[in-house]
């Protein structure tokens, strides 16, 4: 009866995995624009989307029928507020903006992905430390093959071009690969370094060593500022807290030959971008004068939606409405004309604050705060993880996540909190156990 029982539980915990696995290697794949080669889709965002609404609610809703109960925790109910206020905020602006597709499309995109904490949340009982880590593992080895990628299609492009059918035209303001999503690599970079010192007994080590190198050089090769310096930041940071906490001299002086290749490999990949001259925006090199008088032009419709409506903002999806023909001509010439390009400021928190005012505001923060205080690690998995969630929050303030309807981007974020969350959750229950035993 037992190795029944126990058979059920593997075969439960390997479908929500494969679930989980299979989704975000379709997210990953409309991420970095494969979607039309693997998917022969030349736009697969509407079924994708639509796939995620499948997927979330029918693991929770058949989570409730399993287990003949309803659990709302604080998460949740900040996630009903935050919905019920954006939707107050779109009626105070009914007057001067009538509700429309935009801003209601806008909410279930921004709402639907943060689901995914709640979904693998419910289904925690299915998930065992080490299933998290493989997870962890299998979702950091597909950031290395985007890393890789991206570093071909720098030095091979008519390959990446031949094969993907790439338009080089989408190569502009020096973003030097088509694969444009360091924020995707800045979140996998600290937890390559975790997975390498957890396998420090293992074969493994090497793998992960050089899906880190592959993530970091994908990074440089993206061009993407704000993912690149940040990333780098949490790197020090990383390695300082490991000595601190329990890095003896022996260890310091073996891993010392692994920190040594890294530097060359990076500084020689370096030194290669900038004698070619694509090393783009990364460096300050190509169009950043006129790129940053981009961001201070598109925020302006923003810090005049704050100043005008400080407690409810515009509402969802108006942000665009107030854009008018002089900030389009004021950035004309870097290649700014379009909607995508002006419908945000660049900047989540400002966003966020610009269509729902102040209380929209503490209430999204209060989200972000509440995940940062759940991801508190215990052990080199958990900082990974919690310093690869800080590095796309920090991408935050120089680019719109979360916020913008990026669903296969947001999407993999909160599945990557959501795994953080409950890992951190069997790392305490397992430390509770050994102090009871």
């Amino acid at each position: 009866m037992q190795l029944g029982n126990k058979f059920k539980i593997n075969i439960i915990q390997s479908k929500i995995s494969l679930i989980l696995i299979m989704n975000y290697t379709l997210l990953v794949l409309l991420i970095s624009r494969f979607n039309e080669r693997f998917l022969f889709l030349e736009y697969s965002y509407e079924p994708l989307f639509l796939l995620n609404i499948f997927i979330l609610f029918s693991g929770i809703f058949l989570n409730v029928i399993k287990s003949n109960r309803i659990e709302i925790s604080t998460y949740e109910l900040l996630i009903y507020l935050l919905t019920l206020w954006m939707l107050i905020s779109l009626l105070f602006n009914m007057n001067e903006h009538s509700i429309n597709g935009t801003n209601i499309g806008g909410i279930l995109n921004i709402i639907i992905p943060m689901f995914y904490v709640t979904m693998i949340y419910l289904w925690r009982e299915n998930f065992s430390k080490q299933l998290i880590i493989k997870i962890l593992g299998y979702m950091v080895i597909v950031a290395a093959l985007i890393g890789l990628s991206a570093l071909i299609s720098i030095l091979f492009p008519e390959v990446m071009i031949s094969l993907f059918n790439w338009d080089t035209n989408d190569i502009v303001r020096g973003t030097i690969s088509p694969i444009n999503n360091g924020t995707f690599l800045g979140l996998f970079i600290i937890p390559s370094i975790s997975l390498f010192i957890y396998y420090q007994k293992s074969p493994k080590r090497h793998l992960y060593l050089f899906c880190f190198i592959l993530i970091l050089i994908g990074l440089i090769s993206t061009g993407r500022r704000g993912s690149y310096f940040p990333s780098l930041l949490m790197i020090f940071v990383f390695f300082g807290i490991q000595v601190i906490r329990n890095f003896t001299v022996q260890e310091l002086k073996r891993y010392s030959k692994y920190f040594l290749i890294i530097f060359i490999l990076l500084f020689v990949f370096t030194l290669y971008l900038i004698n070619k001259g694509e090393v783009g925006r990364l460096f300050g090199m190509v169009d950043t004068h006129r790129d940053n008088i981009g961001r201070i032009v598109r925020m302006e419709p923003a810090f005049e939606m704050i100043k005008l409506k400080p407690i409810t903002g515009d509402g969802v999806g108006n942000y665009y409405l107030r854009l008018r023909e002089e900030h389009f001509s004021s950035v004309e010439t870097i290649t700014y004309r379009s909607w995508i390009q002006l419908s945000d400021p660049h900047n989540t928190y400002v966003m966020v604050l610009a269509e729902t005012g102040i209380v929209g505001f503490i209430i999204f923060m209060s989200i972000i705060i509440y995940i940062i205080k759940k991801l508190r690690p215990y052990d080199v998995i958990g900082l990974g993880i919690l310093l690869g969630v800080i590095i796309f929050l920090t991408n935050c303030f120089v680019d719109t996540r979360l916020w913008k309807g990026l669903v296969r981007l947001d999407a993999v974020f909160w599945i990557f909190v959501g795994l953080g969350i409950i890992y951190n959750l069997k790392f305490k229950e397992k430390m509770k156990h050994r102090e009871k035993s």
